[in-house]
């Protein structure tokens, strides 16, 4: 029997530190309103009344959560992968087990955002972030299936 060697937990610190700040990001600082106002600065466009420049701003946010999952998706898959020599059979095991806990995480945001005064919740966000969580994990295990 085949024992997994426990490396060390120094892999676990952007795990957690982008976990904080995705918690950190889901509260009003980064609403709508807050963010227009960076959008229109970077961007030097008007945010009062362009339908387009609104718009655009709505793909830069619903990008930002796909991007920000995907990234927290890859920070569990190097935390665990590089703490525990973990066999390749346990490789669907581990990649489904962090599309379970990433999801979960993101709806327990999307939750935490409609007790904030300037934000809502919205399950077509957490869709959005478990498209991201699931890229990643697919991207990573075609990956390592075409390296045996």
């Amino acid at each position: 029997m085949k024992t997994y060697a426990h490396k060390d937990l120094r892999y676990s610190i952007p795990l957690f530190s982008w976990l904080c700040l995705l918690w950190f990001g889901s509260g009003d600082r980064f609403s709508w309103q807050e963010t227009a106002h960076w959008f229109g600065k970077v961007f030097f466009v008007s945010m009062s009344g362009s339908q387009i420049s609104e718009w655009i701003h709505f793909c830069f946010r619903k990008a930002g959560h796909f991007v920000c999952y995907a990234m927290l998706s890859y920070l569990c898959l190097v935390a665990i992968d590089q703490t525990w020599n973990l066999s390749r059979k346990y490789r669907p095991k581990i990649a489904a087990l962090i599309i379970v806990c990433c999801i979960f995480f993101a709806g327990i945001d999307e939750w935490r955002q409609s007790f904030t005064i300037y934000r809502s919740s919205s399950i077509f966000d957490v869709l959005i972030d478990g498209m991201g969580i699931i890229a990643v994990q697919s991207f990573f295990s075609l990956r390592g299936s075409q390296s045996r």
